[in-house]
């Protein structure tokens, strides 16, 4: 990776998206909270621009040991999880508890090597903005299924009932666990996997053909992957696109950038736009009398008309 040509590139652009690198200007907010605390030289150490980073990591790592998303919730995320499940499933707890107990009074060692190395797998899912984070952690769920495993297992040695009895009612929770998996999340989670991006793509293809421009400002700037995916464009086309940081400000006639309404005047053809519906409304409504719709097309979600499709021409 090191010797590739893209490192450097891939680098800056890994770093330069969100996270608790960057979540806030450290200098500034750590030169506030010593005026504020009144520049003593304690103040300059507790309020050091380092220790207020560490402290934003530090939240982000415990957020990954809530007992809520472990066996409740899990991750917010549709794509990383249902939003109803934990990443497992509330009959494990106990076990989890008796295996942390049962690990730290006879096998000490063990568990403080499972517990470092889970606290360690934490570390990277812990950097982006938003947290927990499942698919970063995915490394931590190791130590966590052994010592579940080893919770079963004093469990069954000390009260063999209670663990059928709890075996039982996570095959029940399993079952639901699999039908709402099958049956409402594919439903639910359908925006979270952008399910619509492929007929958009498809829509602007078809209208780009009869406009001048296309405009994609108002929608994900990951659009584009779509369009070239499902457009006429081959890999060698693709390869040639000029890209700033790994995206794509324009090719053909799209362009990631704002449109300029003022501008549509200048366009014989006119516009292809992909916007909210709401402010495609209020721009259609400033300028009523300078331009016709030629055409427009909804993209529906679980609000309602999320995105909308529209070609304008100058009257």
């Amino acid at each position: 990776m090191i010797k590739s040509e893209f490192y450097h590139e891939s680098q800056v652009f890994r770093y330069g998206t969100n996270s608790v690198l960057n979540y806030f200007n450290y200098p500034l907010t750590s030169n506030i909270y010593r005026q504020l605390a009144g520049e003593s030289i304690i103040d300059r150490f507790f309020f050091h621009r380092h220790l207020l980073l560490l402290r934003e990591l530090a939240n982000n790592v415990f957020d990954h040991l809530s007992l809520n998303y472990l066996f409740v919730s899990g991750d917010s995320n549709l794509r990383h999880g249902t939003g109803e499940h934990g990443l497992f499933l509330l009959p494990l707890l106990p076990f989890f508890i008796a295996g942390l107990y049962q690990l730290f009074n006879k096998q000490r060692r063990v568990s403080i090597i499972l517990i470092c190395w889970w606290l360690a797998a934490l570390i990277p899912a812990a950097v982006p903005e938003t947290t927990p984070h499942a698919l970063r952690s995915l490394n931590g769920l190791v130590p966590l299924a052994i010592i579940i495993s080893s919770g079963i297992s004093y469990f069954w040695l000390k009260w063999r009932r209670v663990t059928i009895l709890l075996g039982l009612i996570w095959l029940i929770m399993a079952g639901e666990f699999f039908w709402y998996y099958f049956n409402i999340y594919p439903e639910k989670s359908a925006p979270d996997w952008q399910q619509n991006y492929r007929e958009m793509a498809i829509t602007l293809e078809e209208y780009h053909d009869q406009a001048d421009e296309v405009y994609l400002s108002g929608v994900d700037d990951k659009l584009y992957l779509w369009i070239l995916a499902y457009g006429d464009y081959d890999g060698a086309e693709i390869q040639q696109l000029q890209s700033s940081n790994f995206h794509l400000k324009t090719f053909q006639k799209y362009h990631t950038t704002p449109y300029k309404w003022k501008n549509f005047a200048e366009m014989e053809n006119g516009v292809v736009l992909i916007d909210s519906p709401n402010k495609i409304r209020e721009r259609l409504e400033a300028k009523a009398g300078e331009l016709e719709v030629v055409r427009a097309r909804d993209f529906y979600g679980n609000n309602g008309a999320d995105y909308q499709i529209i070609h304008i021409k100058p009257l």
